[in-house]
């Protein structure tokens, strides 16, 4: 067996070569991943934002349509005499 071959079946050997190579190439690479990664994380992020915002506008729309469906059937409930029951401290809802 030659030194090249035992070098790479020892873990001691493979970790300093997988060692040195990142620190050959790392300043070299970084740069590149980063100017690649940068603009998908953006895109990333914006989608995030947008589809936050189109959530909160679903949800306070669906909110004022329940608070316009509660008040409609509390005027219901009303013009036909019953009484609604309110909540107090003494008894939950």
């Amino acid at each position: 067996m030659s030194f090249a071959e035992d070098i790479f079946k020892s873990n001691l050997g493979t970790g300093l070569i997988i060692g040195l190579g990142t620190i050959i190439l790392g300043p070299l690479v970084i740069p590149i991943v980063g100017r690649i990664v940068k603009p998908v994380a953006k895109a990333a992020i914006k989608g995030g934002i947008c589809l936050f915002e189109a959530g909160k506008k679903g949800v306070s729309g669906a909110g004022e349509s329940l608070s316009g469906l509660v008040a409609e059937v509390r005027g219901e409930i009303e013009k036909e005499g019953r009484p609604i029951m309110e909540r107090t401290p003494d008894r939950p809802a």
